[in-house]
């Protein structure tokens, strides 16, 4: 999910902060990322009732972590 898309929804970051139950200066690194980390992107597609939506397009290049 871009963070711009999440943004746009709640009008404000502090308002996307809020939703999450995070600090406004918690999801400035999103902002400059241009996305939100895809379990937060799971998160608000749940809160919005479908109205966000992960694009996990944007999360293809994420390495998995290893399961050692």
């Amino acid at each position: 999910m871009k963070t711009q898309d999440a943004i746009d929804y709640y009008k404000t970051k502090a308002a996307l902060a809020r939703a999450l139950k995070l600090t406004r200066g918690a999801i400035t690194p999103w902002v400059e990322a241009g996305r939100l980390p895809k379990g937060r992107a799971c998160e608000l597609q749940l809160i919005t009732g479908g109205q966000l939506k992960v694009d996990l397009s944007l999360y293809e290049d994420e390495q998995p972590a290893s399961a050692a």
